[in-house]
């Protein structure tokens, strides 16, 4: 006989409902992980992109909390940070983060 409830299935994820839990955890992880990577720091004074480019700004310091779109453009959206931001506290509410 069966537990109520106990259907055999592995629990989901409510941030990613059609995969297991560890599963989405470890995708969340790591997309989290890579997003932090895009995100101007307080003293941050260079971006480094792909293909070996650099860019140097002391003007760096307005953006600092922002996330720069990607490895190969130097622009920081606000939908882009918000975005972001959104991903982390989820993350933070699922009790994953500090």
């Amino acid at each position: 006989m069966a537990l109520a409830g106990n259907t055999g299935m592995r629990p989901k994820c409510p941030l990613m409902p059609n995969r297991p839990v560890k599963e989405a955890g470890m995708r969340i992880e790591a997309e989290i992980l890579k997003s932090l990577s895009f995100q101007i720091m307080p003293g941050q004074s260079k971006l480094e992109f792909g293909d070996g480019r650099v860019l140097y700004s002391d003007d760096l310091k307005i953006f600092v909390g922002a996330f720069v779109d990607g490895l190969y453009l130097p622009r920081a959206r606000i939908d882009s940070t918000q975005h972001c931001l959104s991903a982390l506290l989820k993350y933070r509410a699922l009790g994953k983060g500090n």
